[in-house]
């Protein structure tokens, strides 16, 4: 996790004069923009060390970013104004400034629909442990 997270030293990312912008991917800092980008909700990582070096591997809920697509908004939190944006899963916890899917109110009806999947996607690899 510390080579992604220090890819931030490296190469900064691009901001748009604007402080009210968006932070859009450009190409750089792929696996740090990957773990930090605001509407991926499902994230799991597995780490193992051989040889001395660290190996670790992370999926999350969304492919990983193409260019020009958003990482996060500006503000104070993923919800900065109290609200979640119309592509995120739900409402603002006020409390985090995270959004979160908030629990259903009432007991759904059963159906005969195949249920949906929870699809994962191959988002960022540190192959560490590779000569």
């Amino acid at each position: 996790m510390g080579t992604w997270l220090s890819e931030m030293y490296q190469e900064k990312i691009y901001l748009h004069p604007d402080p009210g912008a968006p932070v859009m991917y450009r190409g750089k800092n792929r696996n740090y923009c990957n773990l930090v980008r605001y509407d991926a909700y499902h994230i799991g990582c597995a780490e193992t060390e051989c040889d001395g070096k660290k190996l670790t591997f992370c999926l999350t809920n969304k492919p990983p970013l193409q260019i020009n697509e958003t990482v996060y908004y500006a503000g104070d939190g993923a919800c900065p104004k109290g609200a979640c944006r119309p592509t995120a899963i739900g409402v603002c916890n006020e409390d985090t400034g995270l959004c979160l899917t908030p629990l259903p109110t009432t007991t759904p009806k059963p159906t005969t629909k195949r249920p949906k999947s929870n699809d994962c996607y191959f988002s960022f690899f540190m192959a560490g442990c590779m000569m």
